[in-house]
């Protein structure tokens, strides 16, 4: 029988060596961070300050009305200032009227109910007790309406008031008083 020839085991113990010594490179160079082959360099941004708007409003001269008595049919007209205090353009609105009817008479919530309160823009013919077709009209816990005006930080305003006792006034509202609230809004523009 003939000799059978022996494989060496060296080649493979050489590539074993090789993978392994491969290996503990890419963990030396991957704990490491890189190769440093390169120079490299970091830096801070500052921070940055930034600051919201805000939206605010108020009323500079409150209304008075050219009248203290209404009759049934008849209407009193005055005007009232508007400022917008805030840091963004504001269109404005009116939200609501509203009366305190806690303890009220028969009579003041008599007038309450008759009564309509118109509020718009002023113009430079002043403000008439009849409002213009535009103009807001509400009466209590009626619907908030845009005034059309868009008032920039600082503007003011001069809106018309008109409140007008209805032809058709109950006589239960002889000698009634209210004092009503009307909230005016803004919507940043």
């Amino acid at each position: 029988m003939g000799m059978i020839p022996r494989l060496s085991h060296a080649p493979a113990r050489l590539l074993q060596a090789a993978a392994a010594l491969g290996t503990a490179v890419l963990l030396a160079v991957a704990a490491a961070g890189g190769t440093y082959a390169l120079w490299s360099s970091s830096g801070t941004v500052p921070g940055a300050v930034i600051t919201s708007g805000s939206a605010s409003l108020a009323v500079t001269a409150p209304a008075t009305l050219d009248r203290a008595e209404l009759y049934p049919g008849e209407a009193a007209a005055g005007q009232f200032d508007v400022q917008n205090t805030g840091s963004v353009p504001l269109e404005l609105r009116m939200d609501a009227l509203t009366w305190s009817s806690t303890g009220a008479t028969g009579a003041q919530a008599a007038v309450a109910g008759a009564l309509t309160i118109s509020v718009w823009p002023a113009s430079g013919q002043g403000c008439a007790a009849t409002p213009p077709t535009q103009a807001w009209t509400g009466i209590v816990g009626g619907t908030p309406k845009t005034l059309g005006v868009v008032l920039a930080q600082e503007a003011v305003q001069t809106l018309c008031l008109s409140a007008q006792l209805a032809p058709e006034a109950p006589s239960a509202a002889q000698g009634g008083a209210v004092d009503l609230q009307l909230t005016v809004g803004g919507t940043q523009q």
